[in-house]
């Protein structure tokens, strides 16, 4: 019976090693993960919120959107911005010292190439 295990377990322990190897291998101001889901694209950063708002904001400004609204709390964030086609939702929540949710949708469906883009500024601006 036990060679019956003996694959599946090292299948199943080789890829979850091989997600710590990606985590790791992340960059200093992002932690790696992502998640798509009800149209919203999330990703942590490793910053504050206070600067995650500014660079929300300017990544917004960076991809031909005006900011309508922004708004600060010590633990979340948001800003809105639009153009003439579509309307775009940055949402900043707290998650520990240094460390950011930040959760994108463009458009009322939710765009997920628009939203990668505009972390990807993000990025480049933490």
């Amino acid at each position: 019976m036990r060679r019956q295990y003996g694959l599946p377990l090292l299948l199943v322990a080789m890829l979850l090693l091989s997600g710590c190897a990606a985590v790791i291998a992340g960059t200093a101001a992002v932690a790696g993960t992502w998640a798509y889901m009800d149209g919203w694209l999330k990703r942590d950063y490793y910053a504050s919120v206070e600067n995650t708002l500014e660079a929300s904001a300017l990544a917004c400004e960076d991809m031909g959107y005006r900011v309508t609204d922004r708004s600060f709390e010590p633990d979340e964030a948001e800003v809105r911005a639009e153009n003439d086609e579509e309307r775009v939702w940055v949402d900043i929540d707290w998650i520990a010292p240094g460390t950011v949710t930040v959760a994108i949708r463009v458009g009322w469906l939710g765009d997920k190439e628009a939203s990668r883009q505009i972390h990807k500024k993000i990025e480049e601006r933490l």
